[in-house]
């Protein structure tokens, strides 16, 4: 029986040849409109219970998964040239697209009363790039006059501060959140070098960003590795270049 198999591959080897490169083609064709999903799979079923209550809680509430937090600790937090460029870098950011709202200890607004309309109204207290130390001092006094961001902006002991950095959800689900994600380092970091400080990352989107690329990288990397690791055990069978080229030219394709 296997003979007359094999009689049959060698006697239609070339209509053998064009289907298998014209099917290579049909699934390379094919395989163009394959996309990645950036949206988090949902192991429970839509039916269950649990599932049902969270989506419930999300109508009520919002998702809190479209924030990212850049955090710096230094004894220079409150100096001018830190304040300045810490601040500048929240502007930056907020220019970005995709990005809706950033909150950092620059650009925090103080509650002050309004006695000629008799009623409250919200004042920025940092109005933009400050140049005398005596304006420094002015504005780090009032920021730890307010305890409501004491903990929750910054700590004082610890002279710690964040930056929140909240996306919109449109673009969070989309390819476009790992460039945006590059962009927000790569300025982070260009401050970080600037003034020696660590800037430390975190948030849903930077994490499931980082998850990705590493996925990705692995993915490639373990790729490589069992196409390698065939093609020796092939050559150690074997001995020679062709019954080891064609087989791992057939695991590519496939």
């Amino acid at each position: 029986m296997w003979n007359n198999f094999s009689k049959i591959i060698l006697s239609n080897r070339i209509l053998i040849l064009v289907l298998f490169f014209v099917l290579t083609l049909f699934m390379a064709w094919k395989a163009s409109f394959v996309k990645l999903s950036y949206i988090g799979s949902k192991i429970l079923p839509q039916t269950d219970s649990a599932f049902i209550r969270y989506n419930d809680f999300k109508s009520k509430f919002g998702e809190d998964g479209n924030m990212m937090v850049l955090g710096i600790s230094t004894p220079k937090l409150m100096s001018k040239e830190l304040f300045n460029d810490w601040s500048l870098l929240a502007s930056e950011l907020q220019k970005l697209e995709g990005i809706k709202q950033v909150l950092s200890v620059g650009n925090l607004y103080d509650l002050q009363k309004d006695t000629l309309n008799q009623r409250f109204v919200l004042k920025q207290i940092s109005g933009g790039a400050i140049l005398r130390d005596s304006e420094m001092d002015s504005i780090k006094n009032r920021i730890y006059e307010l305890p409501f961001y004491e903990g929750l902006i910054y700590n004082k002991e610890s002279h710690a501060t964040l930056m929140a950095i909240n996306f919109d959800h449109k673009i969070l689900n989309t390819p476009k959140r790992g460039p945006i994600i590059k962009t927000i380092l790569e300025k982070a970091d260009a401050m970080s070098k600037k003034h020696g400080v660590e800037v430390h990352y975190s948030g849903l989107p930077f994490i499931r960003t980082a998850v990705s690329q590493l996925v990705s990288r692995e993915f490639v990397l373990f790729l490589g590795l069992s196409i390698l690791v065939s093609a020796i055990i092939l050559f150690i069978f074997f001995r020679k270049l062709y019954p080891v080229l064609f087989p791992i030219i057939l695991v590519i394709v496939g």
